[in-house]
């Protein structure tokens, strides 16, 4: 890729480019098409330009079913009066770090707090698309996200007003998240054998939740943590940490979260956490293909 690129120069760029839109069209069809332009209700490579705006935009006509599609057709940015440059900032923000708000999103922009927040649930919405096969070497566990409650703590089949996370990561690798309703052999091993590849090594505490772990074909070891929290290799030590890094930076920059969009939350930090070990460049390029 071009080293003088939009998306490989970061945020002065974007902002360097907002009187000019069509260089953005010119990236987002780059990336979006690469080599053909296909159909977006049908599929079918039987097209024709059919419109081409000043702005870059363009429109197609379909020979198989006959409908009109553009540029931004199915895209986050479809149907949008914001500028695409506001909306490479967005991403661009939301990529890096620990995210951004949308009071302060709104303040950088100049734009009203709620447009703010509905650009980045967009953004957010379209990274519950993402799905990725841990292996190796994987540890399991979970938390609850939510407020305060009086009485006993610990694992709960069910809590009034807490949300409970099931997570797993990989050592020095990647994680994946998910909200499950009843914290139970069949939940946690559902979650497990549809996000882990099969005969992995599992780690995780001394819950008999994850006992079925061993006969749905993974390698399992735990750990008691009522008598130690480290036993040679087997140990939770990386997802601790997980959760730890989420609720540090969801509260930093967040404070407050409904549990209607926790899990689009959620998947923002997971996704940002897999990609720590990227440029600040290759994160956005890598978000901004769940976008388009």
């Amino acid at each position: 890729m071009e080293t003088n690129s939009l998306i490989l120069t970061g945020i002065s760029t974007i902002i360097k480019f907002r009187n000019h839109e069509k260089k953005i069209f010119e990236k987002i069809k780059k990336i979006r098409w690469k080599n053909k332009v296909y159909c977006q209700y049908c599929g079918s490579f039987l097209i024709k330009l059919h419109q081409r705006h000043k702005n870059g935009l363009c429109r197609y006509k379909c020979f198989d079913c006959g409908r009109i599609f553009s540029d931004l057709t199915k895209t986050v940015f479809e149907y949008t009066k914001v500028p695409l440059w506001k909306w490479f900032y967005a991403l661009y923000e939301t990529s890096q770090k620990s995210g951004i708000s949308s009071v302060e999103l709104a303040g950088k922009l100049n734009i009203n707090q709620k447009t703010a927040w509905r650009m980045l649930d967009k953004l957010r919405t379209c990274f519950l698309k993402y799905k990725p096969m841990l292996k190796g070497l994987v540890e399991g566990d979970e938390s609850y996200f939510g407020g305060k409650k009086k009485g006993k703590r610990g694992r709960q089949t069910r809590w009034s007003n807490k949300v409970c996370v099931a997570g797993i990561v990989e050592r020095k690798g990647r994680a994946n998240i998910k909200i499950i309703d009843y914290v139970n052999e069949e939940e946690l091993t559902n979650f497990v054998e549809k996000n882990v590849v099969e005969n992995s090594q599992m780690y995780t505490d001394g819950y008999g939740g994850y006992n079925g772990l061993r006969y749905a074909g993974f390698k399992h070891d735990s750990v008691d943590h009522n008598k130690q929290f480290i036993k040679g290799n087997v140990h939770t030590q990386t997802i601790e940490g997980l959760w730890s890094f989420i609720k540090r930076k969801l509260e930093g920059t967040y404070y407050r979260v409904s549990t209607k969009h926790l899990l689009k939350y959620l998947k923002e930090f997971v996704l940002r956490y897999n990609l720590r070990a990227e440029s600040p460049s290759r994160k956005f390029h890598f978000m901004l293909s769940f976008a388009l």
